[in-house]
This record gives structure tokens, C-alpha cells and sequence, in this order.
């Protein structure tokens, strides 16, 4: 009875273990995709780094606000550079806000928002999008509010930076956007510490910068007005903040009524407590200083254009241009347009003059060219000592010239040529069962070039023939020890040739199947592990296989069908000089040896 106790302890205690282990394991999951935003957007565990933490002394704060501010119930003090400026009031906002009435934030005197189209989680680095994103611009969108649009960083590079750029310019789709394109650079913060891939990155304040200005870069290229937001912790401590406002506008964030930070910036993110009228529960509220509340308003706003092929002549592509309210325009009416840098590979420039209504205004957008490209290269046909590759019609080509290694990964050389036209080249006096590799390189009226991926290609052999190992042997994927392996194949085991391979370094291989099991497997073996030996096919019904070639040889086995497939292993004669081949057939699964005359079977 103890021992039942004891072992109903222990299976309590194990089962604890293991649900805890499986909890584990699932925040850990949980934690690789963890977006970066769940603890400052919902107003938890958000880093001191955001609150005023300076001396406010640094400069003159002469601009007072003569009442209490609508969202917080509190006065802010405004640097004097921002004397000559109006403040206009925005928020930003999340799948983590609840927003029960856009109209009423509109009333309520809110003039723009900041709506975060997605994030890259700050466990995986992988890239998603705000769950709300779509119903946000709808719903400001439709209430007059203006809009901007964020992503919520974790780039560590440039290149990804720009990777979250195309993120924001690939989800906006026909919304009409009058404020900027953010990059929110910010760190993760979980109850209080920073933590996530960016803080564990440890960049130096010029790289982080660098990454901002990638991202930037890349919105400005594609017509928009770009922005960074950080705090103001970040942006004296891990940034160069005077690089970033030489050019672009910077987006602070620094909870208090009266901000230190000395830095350049355009806005300012005050509070993450405002209360708003129509939103539910805490938003974060900014101020905006400019002259004009339509300072960034897009007036003619050009539809991303998707990429477009390269074909060596001037793309023209269709566009659709809107107004800012989302109405289309009417082209030769309302606008003109032109185009440039639209023929080689890469940026091309979309330039719009507005007409009418519009003619004060202007645009320029960009598409992509992208490079021309083989969407396959194959053999189509071969002989014993030709080899026929065809490839598809590659948009701008004016030739293409084809290239031969006799060995894998081996020297390439010239074989042949085309015009445009043709696509499609026979290669000759080849040697038969033997394996060649081609690529086919694309040329157009700019020399500019493109290669085919590789074409293994085959000769058909003069006979056919099997090869027998001569130890157990792996087959390998590609002609050398280091490839993967197929099958291992067991000592004396016969396996269908079909011929020889070179390798890189000069190395003989043989590609062969093997069949097993009643599935056939391909791969390659080393020459010295396998003897080969010649097809053959038999002449007539009932051919008797022999134990010898003397005159009282008795019968191994009978082959009833005409042209069975055999092997021939070896050749001898009789006493008379009759000439015999020694074959290996299967019949019936079972394998047989012995001698038939060289009359009674073919070569094939």
C-alpha cells in the first residue's frame, strides 16, 4: 500500500513536470513572435526612456498653453522655435486601441492619426501586419481625419529597414495619404528593462541611424514623405538625431509637459494617457507644429505601379492618379504624364503635372524593372551523340550563346549561338553514354547579360548496358562522396546504366537506377565500385541457357519469350570453336547464369 502511495506521488509530480515543460515551451513560442508594440501600445510596462528625464532649462520654453489641454486636462509648455507655428492635435493608434467612433475624434478636434500598418516581431524578425490596420484608415479615412501610416521596427540592418519600407508602401494600397510614412524605432520594453532583437543587437549610434535613413530613403524614392519616431532617450543616446532632421522630420516621443530633448523634431508625442471621444480607454495623443495643416497633404497621388518586365524598349505603364479625397483622375483633364529612366533594369521615374483644378501641382512616382529571366532550360531530345536544349523567349534578348562543361562544375565553353528568334540549340559528335552540362546566357541591345540555371543533359548510348557492384555501395545524389545518399546497395547487386559522369575533379562516376521494393531509385556510384557489363536481347522463343559450352552441358534454365532482356558477363567457345556468350537473366525474380550462342540473342 505505501508503494501504491509513493507511485501515485511520483505520477502526480511527473505530470506537473510535464505541463509545466509543455507551458514553457509554448511561451517560448509565444515569445519568438512577439510583437514589439504589446506592452507601450497598451499602456504597460512602458520604459522610463520615454518620460522627461532632462533638464528643461537647455533652451527658452516660451510658448505656454493658455488653457487645459482637451485630451489630458494638462498645460504644456512649447519650445520657442515653434513660435511662429500652429499646433494641430493627433493620435496614433493600434489593434491594441478600441475605437467606437471616428467621427467623433474628428469632432472632438483631432486632425490626423498615425495608423500602424504593421510590425516585425521582436523574437523571429519575421514581418506582420496590425490586425486593425484596414478598418483604421477606412474609419478615418471616411471621418475626414487625416492619415500617416507606421511600422513598428526591430531593424538591425539597412537592408531590412528597407525591407519594412516596402512593407508600408505594399499595403497602401488606394488610401489616400496626406501625412508622413514612419519608421517607429523603439526598443521592446517588458516590465520595465528594454529587451528584443534590436536592444540585443548592441548597434552603435551611427548604424541605427544608418537604418534610419535606409528606411527613408526608400519612402522618399517612391514619392511619400518619410519620418522617424523614437524617444527621446533613444535619440540622444543610441542615434544621430541632427543627421536625421537635416533631412527628414523627426517624430519625439517624451511623456511630461515640457520636453528637455534639444534635438530637431516635428512632432511631439506627449502623452500615452490621452483620452479621446470616440476611443475607448488610453491613446496616445501628439502634437504636430507647422503652418499648414495640409503640409503634407498628397494632392495628386499616384497608385503603386506594379514591376514591370524588362524588354529593351520604353515602358509606359498605365497609372491611375487620384485627388486626396481618393477620386480618380482623368488623364489629358486633370494631369499629364511622363516618363523617365524606363528602359533599363531597376528605378524607372513616373512624372506627373497636374491640369485644371490641379495645376499647381505635381508628382513623381516610381516603379521597378526587373531584370528579363529563363523561366527554364531543358533537354528535349537527344542521340547517341547529339543533345537537343530548348529554353523560353527571354523579353529583349537580341542573341543567346550556349556553353558545354564536359564535367560537373567543370570549365565552361562556347558551343554555339542564336539570334532572338531562336531558342533552341542541337549540340553534335558528342560521345554516347556520356553526361554534359549547359547554361544558356542571355544577351540584349545594351550587352547587358543573364545566365540559365544549369541543364544536365545526357547522350542516349550505342549499346545499353548494366553494372554490377563489386562491393556494397551508397548511391549518391550527384557524382561525388560528399552528396547525399540515396540507397545503399548490396554487394553483386546489378543496376541499370545509362553513363558516365565527370566530376570536378576529374573523377569518373556512372549514373545508374536500382530497383527495389517495386520503386526505382537513381543516384550515381564511383566507377571502380562497379563492373559494367552489355544488354542484350534475345533472338527467338525458348532459348535454352546452358551450365557450360561442353557437348554434355545440361539446362539451367529455358527463356520462353522473344526479346528478353539479358546481360552478357563474359564470352568462351566450345571444343569446335562455336562462339558462346555467358549471360545473367531474372526470370520469375530469380536470377540465372550460364551460356547461349552468339547467334541467339542482340545487341541493343
Amino acid at each position: 500500500m505505501v508503494f501504491d502511495i509513493l507511485k501515485k506521488g511520483m505520477m502526480i509530480v511527473l505530470s506537473f513536470v510535464l505541463i509545466l515543460s509543455f507551458s514553457f515551451a509554448n511561451v517560448k513560442s509565444h515569445a519568438e513572435e512577439i510583437d514589439p508594440g504589446i506592452n507601450r501600445l497598451t499602456g504597460d510596462n512602458i520604459s522610463p526612456s520615454f518620460y522627461e528625464g532632462g533638464d528643461s532649462s537647455a533652451y527658452t520654453l516660451s510658448k505656454v498653453d493658455s488653457k487645459a489641454n482637451a485630451y489630458t486636462g494638462k498645460k504644456y509648455t512649447h519650445n520657442s522655435r515653434f513660435d511662429n507655428l500652429n499646433i494641430y492635435n493627433g493620435v496614433d493608434i493600434s489593434q491594441f486601441n478600441t475605437i467606437n467612433s471616428y467621427s467623433k475624434a474628428y469632432k472632438a478636434g483631432i486632425d490626423y492619426a498615425f495608423v500602424r500598418m504593421g510590425m516585425r516581431y521582436a523574437g523571429s524578425g519575421n514581418l506582420g501586419l496590425d490586425s486593425k490596420y484596414n478598418s483604421n484608415m477606412k474609419g478615418c479615412i471616411d471621418a475626414g481625419i487625416r492619415v500617416g501610416v507606421y511600422v513598428y521596427s526591430q531593424a538591425i540592418t539597412e537592408a531590412e529597414a528597407r525591407e519594412e519600407a516596402n512593407h508600408i508602401l505594399n499595403n497602401l494600397g488606394s488610401y489616400p495619404i496626406n501625412m508622413p510614412l514612419v519608421l517607429d524605432y523603439e526598443f521592446l520594453s517588458e516590465s520595465g528593462p528594454n529587451t528584443g532583437r534590436l536592444f540585443k543587437a548592441n548597434l552603435s549610434k551611427a548604424k541605427m541611424t544608418s537604418i534610419c535613413m535606409a528606411f527613408c530613403e526608400t519612402i522618399e524614392a517612391a514619392g511619400y514623405q518619410p519620418m522617424v519616431y523614437a524617444n527621446g532617450s533613444m535619440l540622444n543616446n543610441h542615434m544621430q538625431p541632427a543627421t536625421i532632421g537635416a533631412k527628414y522630420p523627426i517624430w519625439l516621443a517624451n511623456y511630461t509637459t515640457k520636453t528637455s530633448y534639444t534635438g530637431p523634431y516635428d512632432f511631439w508625442q506627449y502623452s500615452s494617457t490621452g483620452s479621446v471621444s470616440g476611443i475607448s480607454g488610453n491613446v496616445d495623443c501628439n502634437f504636430w507644429y507647422s503652418k499648414n495643416v495640409n503640409q503634407y497633404r498628397n494632392y495628386l497621388q499616384i497608385v503603386k505601379v506594379p514591376e514591370q518586365q524588362y524588354t529593351g524598349e520604353e515602358i509606359t505603364p498605365e497609372i491611375t492618379v487620384m485627388n486626396y479625397k481618393g477620386e480618380t483622375l482623368t488623364l489629358g483633364t486633370d494631369y499629364t504624364v511622363t516618363f523617365s529612366d524606363n528602359v533599363d533594369v531597376g528605378t524607372a521615374k513616373i512624372n506627373v503635372t497636374g491640369l485644371g483644378d490641379y495645376a499647381k501641382y505635381s508628382k513623381v512616382g516610381v516603379f521597378k524593372i526587373k531584370s528579363p529571366k529563363f523561366e527554364y532550360a531543358k533537354m528535349v531530345s537527344k542521340t547517341v551523340d547529339s543533345i537537343t536544349i530548348d529554353w523560353n523567349d527571354v523579353e529583349g534578348a537580341v542573341k543567346y550563346n550556349i556553353y558545354r562543361s564536359n564535367a560537373r562544375k567543370g570549365t565552361y565553353t562556347l558551343v554555339g549561338s542564336s539570334d532572338a528568334q531562336v531558342s533552341e540549340f542541337t549540340d553534335t559528335n558528342l560521345e554516347d553514354g556520356t553526361e554534359y552540362s549547359y547554361y544558356i546566357k542571355y544577351y540584349n541591345t545594351n550587352s547587358n547579360t543573364i545566365s540559365s540555371s544549369t541543364v544536365v543533359a545526357r547522350t542516349s548510348q550505342k549499346a545499353t548496358k548494366q553494372a554490377k557492384l563489386n562491393k556494397k555501395y551508397i548511391l549518391r545524389k550527384t557524382p561525388a562522396k560528399s552528396s547525399a545518399a540515396v540507397l545503399t546497395v548490396a554487394k553483386n547487386k546489378y543496376l541499370t546504366y545509362y553513363c558516365k559522369s565527370i566530376n570536378n575533379a576529374g573523377n569518373t562516376w556512372y549514373y545508374v537506377s536500382y530497383k527495389t521494393d517495386g520503386k526505382t531509385y537513381y543516384g550515381y556510384i564511383y566507377n571502380s565500385a562497379a563492373t559494367l557489363y552489355q544488354r542484350a536481347k534475345t533472338s527467338k522463343k525458348s532459348l535454352k541457357v546452358m551450365n557450360s559450352t561442353s557437348a554434355d552441358a545440361t539446362v539451367v534454365t529455358t527463356i520462353s519469350a522473344k526479346d528478353t532482356k539479358i546481360t552478357i558477363i563474359g564470352e568462351d567457345k566450345d571444343s569446335t570453336g562455336n562462339e558462346y556468350y555467358k549471360i545473367t537473366v531474372v526470370i520469375s525474380s530469380k536470377r540465372y547464369n550460364g551460356y547461349v550462342g552468339k547467334d541467339e540473342i542482340y545487341l541493343y
